[in-house]
């Protein structure tokens, strides 16, 4: 849920980047995924109107700053397709997405290919600045 607020927030006021850690793409699709198939058989989540409204495509789309995606291989709350579609759409002329080997969902900064990947990210947007 923290990438949607921090997308909103990122469109809402002016950011120098966002980082998106195991982003979801929408409510609906997150919730549908959470839910395993053989449950969907017996019962039925529905979400109310205003929450399948929540989308965080409609917001990546319309943000144009730098924008780094983490996500790991072995997530399966967020998994990599949710970041891919975030990627894809997205209009930031610089974007990353980082898929962390053999790493479970809120475990990516505990990895070191995140924190390289992290450090990068920060490098080239500060680099160049003084010359």
């Amino acid at each position: 849920m923290g990438s949607l607020l921090a997308s909103y927030v990122a469109n809402e006021r002016e950011l120098d980047a966002l980082i998106l850690d195991s982003a979801i793409s929408s409510l609906p699709e997150l919730v549908n995924n959470l839910v395993p198939g053989w449950a969907k058989l017996f019962y039925t989540v529905k979400l109310s109107k205003e929450l399948k409204e929540i989308n965080n495509i409609d917001l990546i789309k319309n943000y144009k700053n730098p924008l780094l995606f983490l996500v790991g291989e072995n997530d399966s709350i967020t998994p990599m397709e949710f970041s891919q579609q975030l990627h894809d759409v997205s209009g930031s002329p610089i974007k990353k997405l980082i898929l962390i080997e053999n790493t479970n969902h809120g475990k990516t900064m505990k990895k070191d290919e995140a924190v390289k990947g992290y450090k990068q990210f920060i490098e080239k947007l500060t680099c160049c600045e003084s010359g």
